[in-house]
């Protein structure tokens, strides 16, 4: 694998990121360029010999091997509008400040660095988007969808900053598309979550795939639940409080659902408990005193 080359246009943020990963800035031996590990390579795109780094960000090409970094939200919009990788190094934790995030990962500590090619691989903004026209989405799905995206979002930035294994941005992946086989599959029993799944399976995104075939609620009644990781759980439980395009609490959700599906009321029943029992862990984990507070919360938020 070739090394990833970071690229940065804050000479502080360069300088920060040498001394912290090197010891000092001696390792930057050629001028705005410095190596980690034989595995990421830093270039700071105002020195003269990242020219032709500046030009392929400016070409709006740019290989996998290559990331944008910056501290700067504002920045980081304008390199992800190139459809450039981007790293947000986002140390105090903030959510983003665009209506979706647009970055592709984010890093709280220089250390995280090492295991950053992980976090890069899942789909930008831009291809979510290109594969719901693809799949001709309806708008009224795609409000849906948004609101799950950005409520797992808003939950998943509050946990991982209180120290919970979770990856933001793939959770909004996941919760933007989840609902990307709705119309294909109205038809079909059974095949909802699990056609979507098979896509991006094939597309080489087996975790977002698994975001997709475990939200459908009746999942959450198998043994397997139990070993989800946080981005299906929570795109799993914020699809439980979204009516429509609106935040709401679980019952009145569950209460439409029943409404809307008959047929699947005795399943919707079983799976009621554990819902209610995932909603009560991530209170717990936010210091939230019940799930109205939880509710009230994200509609604050997500107002902001």
């Amino acid at each position: 694998m070739n090394a990833l080359k970071i690229f940065l246009t804050s000479p502080d943020l360069f300088e920060r990121f040498c001394v912290s990963l090197n010891g000092d800035l001696s390792a930057a031996d050629i001028p705005g360029k410095f190596s980690y590990d034989g595995r990421i390579c830093f270039n700071l795109l105002e020195s003269s010999s990242s020219r032709v780094a500046i030009d392929l960000l400016e070409s709006g090409n740019p290989n996998t091997d290559s990331a944008y970094l910056d501290q700067s939200y504002e920045n980081l919009r304008s390199f992800s509008q190139r459809h450039f990788l981007t790293i947000w190094f986002n140390p105090a934790g903030a959510l983003a400040v665009d209506a979706f995030p647009r970055h592709d990962a984010e890093i709280q500590d220089v250390s995280e660095l090492i295991n950053i090619n992980s976090g890069l691989h899942k789909p930008s903004l831009g291809q979510c988007l290109a594969w719901l026209d693809e799949w001709d989405v309806p708008d009224n799905v795609r409000a849906h969808s948004a609101v799950v995206a950005n409520s797992a979002y808003v939950l998943a930035v509050l946990m991982r900053n209180r120290g919970i294994l979770v990856d933001p941005v793939l959770t909004h992946r996941g919760g933007l598309l989840h609902d990307i086989d709705k119309i294909a599959t109205l038809k079909m029993d059974g095949a909802h979550g699990r056609m979507g799944a098979e896509f991006l399976d094939a597309q080489g995104y087996p975790r977002l795939a698994e975001i997709l075939r475990e939200h459908i609620m009746t999942r959450v009644m198998r043994p397997e639940a139990q070993d989800w990781g946080w981005e299906v759980r929570l795109v799993f439980f914020c699809d439980k409080l979204v009516e429509g395009d609106g935040i709401v609490p679980f019952d009145q959700r569950l209460a439409a659902l029943r409404t809307r599906y008959p047929e699947y009321m005795v399943a919707m029943q079983k799976a009621e408990m554990p819902i209610w029992d995932l909603s009560g862990e991530i209170c717990s984990i936010l210091g939230i005193s019940s799930h109205e507070g939880l509710i009230e919360m994200l509609k604050a938020v997500l107002c902001r």
